[in-house]
């Protein structure tokens, strides 16, 4: 119990680090975020900030746990014409291994274009995300990369006769998205 609880308090001194606004700050847009009464999502526009939160306190059902896990997301739209490939930089990200950082791109004709992630347990990390589109866009249309934090609906952990057996007591991770360049 009190390895959880160290765990617990070091999760939550995470999700309160402040990093300071950056003059003239990323140009992103809020996009999606999503949870249930057991999470906490936040994705600030002008800072690049994203973090989520996730107590999972949920009971287990017979075929998967109930509940919505927790994303936040901002996003950022340009012109598609001439882009072959995007890059999402980011900064100082902490998450545990349950959250994923996602990152989606889709036309607004085409659909889907792209996708990348970056997976497993991360502790104060920086790095970018290099996506080749699956297709060309069509000429004309806005290309929409969308990026966050996503992590699943979990269950009350340990061992369960149902549900998702090892949930986490707490998913939890933040991250400064830094810039969105097409090439």
């Amino acid at each position: 119990m009190r390895r959880v609880l160290t765990a617990l308090a070091a999760l939550g001194a995470m999700m309160v680090m402040a990093v300071p606004a950056q003059a003239g700050g990323p140009p992103f847009q809020a996009g999606p975020k999503h949870g249930d009464e057991f999470t906490s999502t936040s994705a600030d526009p002008n800072t690049g900030e994203v973090s989520i939160f996730s107590l999972n306190a949920r009971q287990p059902s017979a075929v998967h746990c109930a509940g919505d896990g927790p994303f936040a997301t901002l996003q950022s739209t340009q012109p598609a014409d001439g882009v072959h490939s995007v890059a999402v930089a980011y900064k100082d990200g902490s998450w545990i291994d349950t959250v994923v950082l996602n990152i989606d791109i889709f036309g607004s004709q085409s659909g889907a274009l792209g996708h990348g992630a970056v997976t497993g347990g991360h502790m104060g990390s920086s790095g970018t995300v290099n996506m080749t589109l699956f297709s060309p866009p069509q000429p004309g249309e806005t290309l929409t990369t969308r990026f966050g934090l996503q992590a699943h609906a979990g269950c009350v952990p340990g061992a369960q006769p149902v549900g998702l057996n090892g949930s986490r007591p707490v998913d939890a991770g933040r991250v400064t998205f830094v810039s969105v360049t097409t090439g």
